[in-house]
C-alpha cells in the first residue's frame, strides 16, 4: 500500500510504533471582516482595580510602621520599590492598551502597532519580574522576623551576612 505524503501526515511515537493522521484542510486567510470590538477597557479596569487595592494595603503598611512603630524595616522598603514597580506596570498596560492590545488580532490598528507592542511588552516584562521578585524577598525578610534562634536565622542569609542587621 502506497501512502501519498501529502494526504496523510507520519507521526512517531516514543515507542516507535507509526500512526497515520489525515492533514487538516488549512486555513483560509480571509476570513472575513475583522471585529472591531476590544477589550481594552477591561483589562485597564482589572489591572487598575488590582494596583490601586495593592497600592492601598502598602501605603497602610508604610503609614503604621512610620506613625504608629516608629520604625520601617527593609521589607518595608523591598515592598515600596514593589509597589513602584506595579505603577510602573499599570502605566505600561495603558500605553499598551492605546496602542491595540485587547483588540482581535486582525484589526488593522492593532497590526500597525505591533512591532511597538511587543518592544514595550519586553520591558513591562522585566519590570514585572523585578516586582515580583520584590515582594517575595520582603515577604521572606518579614517571616525572618518571626524566627527565634540565631542558628535559624542566620540559614537563608548569604555568608558575611548576619540577617540581625535587618
Amino acid at each position: 500500500m502506497k501512502i501519498d505524503c501529502f494526504e496523510t501526515q507520519q507521526v512517531r511515537f516514543a515507542l516507535g510504533h507509526i500512526m497515520f493522521l489525515a492533514r487538516q484542510a488549512p486555513a483560509s486567510v480571509d476570513s472575513g471582516p475583522v471585529s472591531t470590538n476590544s477589550h481594552g477597557t477591561r483589562i485597564l479596569g482589572v489591572t487598575g482595580f488590582f494596583t490601586a487595592f495593592a497600592c492601598t494595603a502598602v501605603i497602610l503598611r508604610v503609614y503604621v510602621r512610620i506613625f504608629m512603630l516608629k520604625m520601617m524595616g527593609a521589607d518595608d522598603y523591598i515592598m515600596l520599590v514593589a509597589m513602584v514597580c506595579s505603577v510602573t506596570i499599570l502605566a505600561f498596560v495603558v500605553l499598551e492598551v492605546q496602542l491595540g492590545v485587547g483588540e482581535h488580532f486582525g484589526n488593522p490598528h492593532l497590526m500597525m502597532n505591533y512591532s511597538q507592542i511587543v518592544r514595550w511588552s519586553y520591558h513591562h516584562a522585566w519590570i514585572l519580574v523585578i516586582g515580583i521578585t520584590s515582594v517575595k524577598i520582603s515577604v521572606g525578610i518579614f517571616l525572618l522576623r518571626l524566627i527565634q534562634g540565631k542558628i535559624y536565622r542566620n540559614i537563608p542569609m548569604p555568608p558575611g551576612r548576619s540577617s540581625v542587621e535587618l
